[in-house]
């Protein structure tokens, strides 16, 4: 079964193809240890590993997804897989259903009241003071607004607001220690950006993948502008993902990580170094896929599958089909 993510960040590594098993060679060493490849889920590259072209081969055959972080300047990570899977019906609707100018932004309200509704949630359950409340109920109104909205770019207002709200609430759950004065990206300016940031693209990475599997196409999307080579889709679906997040990154820097963790790199950024990467991994297997109760991998196929949901079988009686789709909460018991 697949469990494992490897994680190559050694420039002194060698990693080659021997039947089903990849070899990682550190060469300086002069060691090697074997992983069985169907025992990778997901493969992680940071920095120049030599790699042979069977690796990528056999991690293509098999859909076994690889992110690749580049060591400059902060540059966004390439994403590499295997491909969509072979539902042509799906993505067919789903492109009738981007057509449908009033289903489109009936998906972007719902992506956006999950992630609204997430957000106060994830506050409320931090904090009973008047302030923090106080914010949870600005929220709780720009939620109400979605309705209101006639088109995506006034939908993206609304969440604007919110989020500013939403993290001058959060900043105050964080020590001064941390240097967080709000979101700030591409690069990030101080560790928990950083966290953020490297969070939400692992993540991201789970959601394309869902992607995939169920045949959707990844460039088309809802809520966010389309662009050219870019998995525009992805970004729809990390929106209701992102309190879920946010609530582990908090619980790295109050429970696992200090500020000796990171690196900085003046104006490219500040970054996990491979002493953080290795904490950061450790808290994330047991986070995003416990022995016991909720995980992120049912999170996402939950999502993928209620957008879905929404497509109808034919456009030709969407005025009359009612798009009620359950909402998705965060447990406040879950430790993230």
């Amino acid at each position: 079964m697949s469990d494992i993510t490897l994680i190559l960040d050694r420039r002194d590594l060698k990693v080659t193809l021997e039947d089903e098993t990849v070899r990682i060679e550190r060469t300086a060493l002069e060691k090697f240890e074997r992983i069985p490849i169907n025992m990778i889920e997901k493969l992680i590259v940071t920095g120049n590993p030599l790699i042979s072209c069977d690796i990528w081969q056999k991690l293509a055959e098999r859909n076994i997804p690889v992110l690749i972080f580049s060591r400059k300047n902060g540059k966004s990570p390439a994403y590499f897989t295997g491909g969509i899977s072979g539902n042509v019906h799906l993505r067919v609707t789903q492109h009738m259903s981007f057509q449908n100018k009033k289903l489109q932004l009936t998906i972007a309200r719902w992506l956006l009241d999950e992630k609204l509704e997430g957000q106060e949630c994830l506050l409320r359950s931090l904090s009973n003071d008047e302030r923090i409340l106080a914010i949870c109920d600005l929220i709780k109104d720009r939620r109400m607004n979605l309705n209101k909205m006639i088109c995506t770019n006034k939908l993206m207002g609304q969440e604007g607001v919110a989020a500013s709200l939403y993290f001058q609430a959060l900043s105050k759950f964080i020590p001064g220690k941390w240097g967080f004065n709000g979101r700030n990206k591409r690069p990030p300016k101080d560790p928990v950006n950083a966290l953020l940031s490297y969070t939400y693209v692992i993540a991201g990475s789970k959601v394309l993948r869902a992607i995939f599997e169920k045949g959707l196409d990844p460039s088309v999307s809802f809520l966010h502008a389309i662009h050219t080579n870019r998995e525009n889709l992805v970004f729809d679906l990390m929106e209701p993902l992102r309190p879920a997040l946010d609530r582990f990154v908090l619980f790295l820097i109050d429970n696992v990580l200090s500020e000796n963790d990171f690196f900085q790199k003046g104006k490219n950024g500040c970054f996990l170094n491979k002493t953080g990467r290795k904490l950061y991994f450790d808290q994330w297997y047991k986070w995003h896929e416990p022995e016991e109760g909720d995980n992120l991998t049912d999170f996402i196929d939950d999502i993928v599958n209620d957008l879905i949901g929404f497509f109808p079988e034919s456009l030709d009686h969407t005025n009359d089909r009612n798009f009620d789709v359950p909402k998705k909460l965060i447990d406040d018991e879950i430790p993230f």
